[in-house]
């Protein structure tokens, strides 16, 4: 919900009033408290999106469930300026792609970065109407992106990203040179 700017929001309706049959789904911890959840419809209504549009998920105990609730989501959002990273890789791993908007900061490179590293460049996009142009492609595509949501984690895995060995051997390098 931190993530949740103004900008984001506006991002998110636009991508809703190109898809109409589509619906938002939020996930928080700070969803478990009424008013948290309260204020954020009222800022996704405010910006013109239908409140029967939008799911808000609460938080659930244990990284498994929390795994699981990537079911419920065809394609990712990332907010902007500040993307995900963790939530970006957690959603590849999950057979859900992800669509960021690279950005010129630190904060609003991360998910490039993790699909870049994941050899996913074409998920990136430089501006907001290529964000929901892809958007609105993958909505036409559903059934596709579904039937192909078990192929995404191996995708991951044997991509840069997915390659724990090299990893190591760099942090390692590291850790080394810091001798």
């Amino acid at each position: 919900a931190r993530k949740l700017n103004d900008e984001s929001i506006e991002l998110f309706c636009t991508v809703m009033r190109a898809c109409p049959k589509a619906e938002l789904v939020l996930k928080s911890i700070s969803f478990h408290e009424k008013a948290e959840r309260t204020r954020i419809r009222k800022r996704f209504e405010k910006a013109g999106l239908d409140p029967k549009r939008l799911i808000l998920l609460e938080w659930i105990e244990g990284g498994i469930n929390h795994l699981q609730l990537y079911r419920h989501l065809d394609v990712a959002l990332d907010p902007i300026p500040y993307g995900g990273a963790t939530t970006t890789a957690e959603a590849l791993w999950m057979g859900v792609p992800v669509i960021t908007k690279t950005g010129g900061s630190y904060v609003s490179r991360m998910s490039t970065a993790v699909l870049r590293g994941a050899e996913l460049d074409n998920w990136c996009t430089q501006s907001t109407d290529e964000y929901v142009d892809m958007a609105v492609e993958n909505a036409q595509h559903i059934q596709s992106l579904r039937s192909s949501r078990s192929s995404w984690r191996e995708k991951v895995r044997q991509s840069p990203l997915g390659d724990a060995d090299d990893l190591m051997r760099h942090l390692f390098a590291s850790f080394r040179a810091l001798r």
